[in-house]
Parts: C-alpha cells; sequence; structure tokens
C-alpha cells in the first residue's frame, strides 16, 4: 500500500510539474498557432510589417509593429513578434484600446488611422477576434502605461507635421520612416 501511495504521489507530483509547465508556454503556444498565422497572412509582408533577413535597415519593435520574415513572409523570430505585439496591447485600461488592435478597424468601427487602410471588417471578424483573445490573455502588455510628456518641439510635430505626413503616406517605414536612408 505504502509504494502504491508513492506512486500515486509522485504521479501527481509529476502532474502538476507537467501543468505548470504548459501554463508557463501558453501564452507562446496560443501566440505561434493561432496569432502568427493571421499576422503572416494580413501584416507580416515585406511592404507593411515585415523585415527581411538580413536588411540593413531594421525597425526597432519596441517602438514599431515589425517581425523578421523569410523570402515567402513566413515570421522566423516569433518570440521576436511576440514581443513586438505585446508593445501594442493596453492591458493597463482595457484591451480593445491597444492599437494592435484598433489600427486594423475601420474608423468609423472605433479604430485608428493605418496606412492600407482597415485590416479587419469589424469586431465580430473571427482572425480579429483570435488576436483579441490572445491579447487579453497577457498580463504585461505596455500600451497606455504612463509615459513622460511631449517636450513643446514634439508637440509642435505632432499637432503641425505628422498628420500631413500620415496622410501623404509618407510616415511609412520605407519613405520617411526607420527604413529610410536617414534612419
Amino acid at each position: 500500500i505504502e509504494v502504491t501511495m508513492r506512486a500515486r504521489t509522485l504521479c501527481l507530483i509529476l502532474l502538476s510539474s507537467s501543468a505548470s509547465l504548459l501554463a508557463c508556454t501558453g501564452d507562446d503556444d496560443h501566440f505561434a498557432t493561432e496569432v502568427a498565422p493571421i499576422l503572416e497572412q494580413r501584416c507580416a509582408d515585406a511592404a507593411c510589417h515585415g523585415s527581411t533577413e538580413g536588411a540593413p535597415h531594421k525597425l526597432d519593435p519596441s517602438r514599431w509593429l515589425t517581425f523578421m520574415i523569410d523570402s515567402s513572409g513566413k515570421i522566423t523570430d516569433l518570440a521576436g513578434a511576440q514581443a513586438s505585439a505585446k508593445t501594442k496591447v493596453n492591458t493597463v485600461e482595457n484591451v480593445w484600446y491597444s492599437s494592435l488592435l484598433r489600427k486594423t478597424l475601420p474608423i468609423e468601427a472605433g479604430g485608428q488611422y493605418h496606412y492600407r487602410g482597415a485590416i479587419f471588417p469589424g469586431r465580430d471578424d473571427a482572425d480579429l477576434r483570435a488576436i483579441a483573445g490572445w491579447a487579453a490573455s497577457l498580463p504585461d502588455g505596455v500600451e497606455g502605461a504612463s509615459e513622460p510628456p511631449l517636450t513643446a518641439l514634439e508637440q509642435r510635430f505632432e499637432r503641425d507635421v505628422y498628420p500631413f505626413l500620415i496622410n501623404r503616406g509618407c510616415a511609412t517605414a520605407t519613405c520617411h520612416g526607420s527604413l529610410m536612408f536617414g534612419g
């Protein structure tokens, strides 16, 4: 009886350890299986948020939504892609305030301006809901956290210059963004 009890105890310990390991990697698995394929299909080409291996300039993934991709458009660095996406998730206030979600929606549906237009027709789109589900499961999205106030010059740029660059399509990464010759 004592051997059986030890075996059961050992089995319970192993099962709880396995469950803990699965819980630790759950976000990574969900991102890899549910979110990354959507991003590859809709966002990660080289003309948008994808950056090919060996490109002379790289976007800063903490500031820009960017993914390292291969020549077929597949994300090659899932951890880096996930980290970049997390910086665009607001778990401080409301996940639907996240630019990762809002920039993909039409403005009339509560979206934010996105240079190439809306990616999803509305919040009921299955792919957007899959991304929103992953975002809602995160404990550490940083968008919405307090940021230092803009300087007077930064405020002037935000008010007078940036809207012009956005409206003309000039502020894309390959034009006057971080992939241009001036960095």
